[in-house]
């Protein structure tokens, strides 16, 4: 049996100067929502400073926004509500009413910086969870106001939604989808008045988006907002602004499985015992963790990675997952691309266990763990071959 020395020994001796590339796309999306909310916050007094110089200079009539045509905002439902705990809500939740798919409704909501960000909610558990942030997330100083956030997802009935930030005076809101001009729905942000937010549902075709490996023309079905006074005077247009696609990642996520899930029989602090799956299409896919009960119900713990289809073959991915164990333990995971025929994982302790498995779908695609781990920062694996040789190593501690 090899010891925790033979790996390192393996790993010192035969691979030291390896690497591989990583595309972990769910920490990137909540790396780059942390950095927007930290620039935001440090804009956010730039922002306030320049709309009110803005106001002062154009004579304004008070600081305080004119009433809109109608609050749009609809009564949430009557369940206590869960967001991302790493992006708590700044203010209220906005409630649309306008359903996406069987029990769900699109909500907005501002996190720190402010940021605007989308969301789905679970209409039964109140479960929100969140869509991706537009790139021009957090208000751009350099404007002072006007139109900010656009963002667009389909509402899974043949239709888009079209949303967005207004900062500054405004009455009513006027998308033209090329096709048709549809009135917004508006409301105010409990926080600052001044911030508007507004969305419309309507039929359409969606702006045009790709996956990773795919060019993307992001004028294609671009819509165009206006912006009206109480005057009918028109404020602002996104025009030569792009609505982008936020649903992306989400819709990703709740694609079907490709291939067999993994049970790996490692019992996690729930009770349960440990499983992955892949789901995705259309050249992307994206690994999940979950629980499986004694019932055999599955519980998503966390979505690990998102890769492309056919994966590429660059051997070890750098960085491991490192998900709760029992007992204040730790499970170490990992994933590896090429031709090896067995991944071994391991650390110090005796009590240490570890596993591969191939995925079904994409064979050349490995997962593997070590459980019962106690010094995480210790965590190696080696890759060999169908001939035993050694042909890839990773240290977790070296990434």
């Amino acid at each position: 049996m090899r010891t925790v020395a033979d790996l390192r020994r393996a790993l010192i001796e035969e691979t030291a100067e390896l690497e591989s590339r990583v595309e972990l796309a769910g920490v990137r999306r909540l790396a780059q929502r942390r950095r927007l909310a930290k620039a935001g916050a440090a804009a956010a007094a730039a922002v306030v400073a320049l709309v009110l110089a803005l106001y002062a200079a154009t004579g304004a009539r008070s600081g305080i926004p004119e009433p809109l045509a109608s609050d749009s905002a609809h009564p949430l439902p009557n369940v206590p509500l869960h967001v991302h705990p790493s992006f708590p809500s700044v203010g209220q939740v906005i409630g649309t009413g306008v359903p996406v798919g069987p029990g769900q409704e699109f909500v907005l909501r501002f996190t720190e910086g402010p940021t605007l960000v989308g969301g789905l909610l679970d209409t039964r558990t109140g479960v929100v969870r969140d869509l991706s942030v537009a790139y021009d997330a957090s208000p751009d100083p350099r404007r002072g106001g006007g139109f900010q956030s656009l963002g667009q997802l389909v509402d899974r009935s043949g239709g888009v939604i079209e949303y967005g930030l207004y900062i500054g005076t405004v009455s009513r809101i006027v998308v033209d989808s090329g096709i048709g001009r549809y009135p917004a729905q508006l409301a105010h942000w409990s926080q600052d008045p001044r911030y508007t937010v507004f969305w419309v549902d309507h039929r359409g075709t969606p702006v045009e988006a790709g996956v990773t490996n795919r060019p993307v023309d992001s004028n294609a079905h671009q819509p165009t907002a206006y912006a009206y006074d109480r005057a009918e005077h028109q404020a602002g247009t996104t025009s030569g602004r792009l609505f982008i696609r936020t649903d992306l990642d989400i819709n990703l996520s709740n694609a079907a499985p490709l291939g067999a899930s993994i049970d790996t029989g490692v019992p996690l602090p729930d009770g349960g015992t440990l499983l992955f799956w892949f789901v995705g299409g259309d050249g992307s896919a994206i690994l999940k963790a979950g629980s499986r009960g004694a019932t055999g119900q599955v519980t998503e713990i966390r979505e690990l990675l998102t890769i492309p289809v056919p994966p590429s073959a660059i051997g070890f991915y750098r960085g491991m997952t490192d998900l709760p164990g029992r007992n204040g333990t730790h499970i170490m995971v990992g994933q590896y691309v090429g031709p090896a025929a067995k991944v071994v994982a391991g650390a110090p302790g005796g009590n240490v266990t570890s596993g591969f498995a191939h995925w079904s779908a994409h064979p050349e695609m490995i997962v593997y763990w070590a459980a019962n781990v106690t010094e995480y920062a210790q965590t190696a694996a080696i890759a060999y071959d169908s001939t035993q040789h050694v042909i890839g190593a990773y240290s977790y501690g070296t990434r």
